[in-house]
């Protein structure tokens, strides 16, 4: 695998695992809580309320995580040009982009649902 299909695959991966989705959930969020689309856990159906912070919340996190993750993957990039790499080490970079998304994601999860407990109830209610 060379250096250019490492770029390409980080912009698609970018585009389609964090641009997509993060701007799907901060604009078009689902109005209602449902079963298909959007951040479901048990304390973000509990009303439209605690649905839309947590969709808001979570499209907004994951869109910065995109950028921070595709300029993980410039530098890489970068390096991988200068300090030439084998194709045994390339394959290790995709293993990278898979764990840096994985990290976001689950960071995302933590965050917006730490924040759903702070500021709502257990009924989904907003906490005064």
């Amino acid at each position: 695998m060379n250096h250019i299909v490492f770029l390409v695959m980080s912009l698609v991966f970018f585009i389609l695992l964090f641009l997509l989705p993060g701007f799907l959930l901060y604009k078009g969020n689902p109005s209602e809580p449902n079963n298909i689309f959007g951040f479901r856990t048990k304390l973000s159906t509990k009303s439209k309320e605690a649905w839309y912070y947590a969709n808001n919340l979570a499209g907004k996190l994951i869109i910065i995580y995109g950028f921070i993750y595709l300029f993980i993957n410039i530098l890489i990039f970068i390096i991988m040009r200068i300090i030439s790499f084998s194709d045994d080490l390339t394959v290790y970079m995709f293993y990278l982009q898979l764990g840096l998304f994985i990290a976001f994601y689950l960071l995302m999860f933590l965050i917006v649902q730490n924040k759903l407990k702070k500021y709502f109830d257990i009924n989904g209610k907003r906490k005064l």
